[in-house]
């Protein structure tokens, strides 16, 4: 609300969404879509679909969420408090090492962590991979949420050193090595 304002943020719904999104669809000169839409959008691809369901061809709705289901907010909730959890101890695990050499106290490596997301709220090419903000809170989500802590510590601590190419590395689908499941 702080920086949108109140009226600007009370047209950001559900609905104009999928306004927006039939809007794109008419710029497209095309009369019916496809989508492959995912968690929370799907319940935006849905929405659209009721709307307009004359330009819907396919949608493929992957990992469903029940917007009307109250536990859907709680999970959500659940998953943010995890998440600064594992940030948290992250931090502390950090200062009291020698991996990340970011500070030597959680509020130091908080301070140089979020230093890192600043260079990247305006964007930072590597190897034609574009890197923002969310490349850096998703690659601390998973690697954070499924205890790859050294992992995440290597992609800091080369950020810290003006080294974006791991970083980089993470992004895009896992190379596995093996072609066929590949």
């Amino acid at each position: 609300v702080s920086s949108l304002g109140e009226s600007r943020l009370a047209n950001v719904h559900t609905r104009n969404v999928a306004r927006d999104m039939d809007e794109v669809r008419k710029a497209l000169g095309a009369e019916k879509i496809d989508a492959w839409v995912v968690s929370y959008g799907t319940v935006q691809g849905s929405f659209y679909a009721k709307l307009f369901p004359e330009h819907v061809r396919a949608f493929a709705l992957d990992s469903v969420v029940f917007a009307g289901d109250n536990t859907f907010v709680d999970d959500l909730l659940d998953a943010i408090a995890a998440y600064d959890r594992e940030l948290s101890r992250f931090l502390t695990w950090c200062a009291d090492g020698d991996v990340c050499n970011l500070g030597t106290t959680p509020e130091e490596v908080n301070t140089h962590y979020d230093e890192l997301r600043a260079q990247l709220a305006e964007g930072i090419s590597v190897d034609e991979v574009m890197l923002d903000e969310s490349s850096l809170a998703g690659t601390a989500t998973g690697f954070l949420l499924y205890g790859r802590w050294d992992e995440f510590a290597e992609v800091v601590a080369a950020a810290a050193d003006g080294d974006w190419t791991v970083l980089a590395s993470t992004q895009g689908p896992l190379e596995t090595g093996d072609d066929e499941t590949d």
